[in-house]
């Protein structure tokens, strides 16, 4: 059973070397490194050419993103056996020794399509151990968080459990799962550039009766990274494309598109030239994310379940309407980060 440890990488010299020797250390034997370089400037394909020679490297001639990326690597190593599994490890993710076989191990016994760790941010030593991420949730209007963000490591979630989703930074994903929802290699959407793919993947696996585990004895730290002023409407325009692609006929037609144009409103008022892009992106994009519904397995009070469950999650990432108005208001022009991004606490950058 070999698990394939993806990289997509983009000018992630200065991360790659602690990444690389993590993996090298795990206890885990039957791994294969694969890698896809995004037309890196920093050194980083030589680098990766020269020091870790074990990897199977694609240089690519343009950035193609992060789910594009791995998709480059899933169709080249293909076919994915049932027993075999894919790990998306971002440049910036350095896993604890027992990372991959705690996470294998679990996946196995639950029979579950895919599986995460208990993730840290980076922190000084001394400091006590704050937390990047022990899932994913989602909300109705299609906000997704990471339970757990930016709260100290009290030992509050030791017990493993199912969640929502995870965090594509540090994942491990079934052979079977892979081959169920992307028959082609495409198990990112490929029309998300960057920001909200996994929680698209987290929403399409749901729908079509997978489960998601977290496991607490897999520990790893992940940095993460904030959209820039160009990528803030992609970031939000994707939430809400992922929307239109997953909720269920009656909960986007009496929920979702309106909060989506009251959204829209305020923002245009509040930040126009943000709001006036993130409009025109909708609005050209939604026929093709309309062509890509499927019909769900999973009925729509499962779902329902599944809100229900976000809300009663901790987290110090604002996730409420409100406490996220509060988080613009105090921040002027921030938008909502994807779900992989850290905060600054106090408090963290999300916005409404």
């Amino acid at each position: 059973m070999t698990v394939y440890i993806g990289i997509v990488s983009f000018n992630s010299l200065a991360d790659l070397p602690a990444c690389i020797n993590a993996i090298r250390a795990q206890t885990y034997s039957d791994r294969q490194i694969v890698i896809r370089d995004n037309a890196s400037t920093d050194g980083s394909p030589e680098w990766l050419a020269q020091n870790v020679p074990e990897a199977l490297l694609i240089r690519g001639s343009d950035n193609v993103g992060f789910g594009v990326g791995h998709n480059i690597l899933i169709r080249t190593i293909k076919p994915v056996s049932d027993g075999d599994f894919y790990l998306t490890c971002n440049p910036d993710l350095v896993m604890g020794p027992n990372y991959v076989a705690a996470l294998v191990e679990a996946i196995q016994e639950s029979g579950a399509g895919w599986v995460v760790g208990k993730l840290y941010l980076p922190h000084s030593e001394g400091d006590p151990p704050r937390l990047y991420s022990v899932g994913h949730a989602l909300r109705r209007d299609g906000y997704a968080f990471n339970v757990g963000m930016g709260l100290i490591d009290q030992g509050q979630f030791e017990r493993p459990r199912e969640v929502f989703g995870a965090p594509g930074c540090a994942a491990l994903y079934s052979g079977r799962l892979i081959k169920t929802l992307a028959p082609t290699g495409d198990l990112f959407d490929p029309d998300f550039f960057l920001y909200g793919e996994d929680t698209d993947l987290d929403w399409r696996a749901r729908l079509q009766g997978w489960r998601c585990i977290y496991v607490p004895g897999a520990m790893a730290t992940h940095r993460g990274s904030s959209p820039k002023e160009e990528l803030r409407a992609m970031a939000l325009a994707h939430r809400y494309l992922s929307v239109i692609k997953n909720a269920y006929p009656f909960d986007l037609i009496t929920f979702n598109l309106p909060f989506m144009g009251l959204h829209l409103m305020v923002r245009c008022f509040l930040t126009p030239r943000l709001g006036t892009r993130l409009a025109g992106q909708i609005v050209r994009l939604t026929p093709r994310f309309w062509g890509k519904r499927t019909r769900p397995i999973l009925l729509r009070g499962q779902m329902q379940v599944w809100f229900r469950w976000a809300r009663q999650q901790s987290t110090a990432q604002p996730r409420t309407v409100i406490q996220r108005w509060a988080a613009f208001v105090g921040s002027r022009g921030s938008v909502d980060n994807h779900p992989n991004d850290p905060p600054k606490p106090p408090p963290p950058p999300y916005g409404v």
